[in-house]
């Protein structure tokens, strides 16, 4: 390159030097940017039920519509313990199943999944 060439900037140095060049005008649209989202956050809605996203014609999402049109659960709740011995969790185990209503108890190898009706 000789000494009358111009070196060719590209567009993230443009990009670059016209965001510091317009500084306040970057800082006014992050603070308004932030302002909107914390309005906005009331319109946001999640969506717990999982068969939401599965198709109609699933068979797992058919299974679920056939259980819940035959089979009443009035609640149930998982517990679900870490970081204890196989020993800790079996005691566990046989102090849940002596629980008002408790239907089913089942001990696995890291916890204790503890399924009650509430009916």
């Amino acid at each position: 390159m000789n000494e009358h060439e111009k070196p060719q900037i590209d567009f993230m140095h443009k990009l670059a030097r016209q965001i510091v060049e317009r500084r306040n005008l970057v800082f006014l649209f992050v603070i308004l940017a932030a302002i909107f989202t914390v309005f906005s956050v009331r319109w946001v809605k999640v969506e717990t039920d999982m068969t939401t996203y599965l198709p109609k014609t699933s068979e797992t999402r058919m299974g679920l519509d056939i259980m819940d049109e035959q089979f009443t659960t009035y609640g149930s709740a998982d517990v679900m313990v870490a970081n204890i011995t196989p020993a800790e969790a079996d005691e566990l185990s046989d102090r849940l199943m002596t629980c008002k209503r408790n239907h089913n108890a089942v001990l696995s190898s890291c916890c204790i999944v503890n399924v009650c009706r509430l009916a």
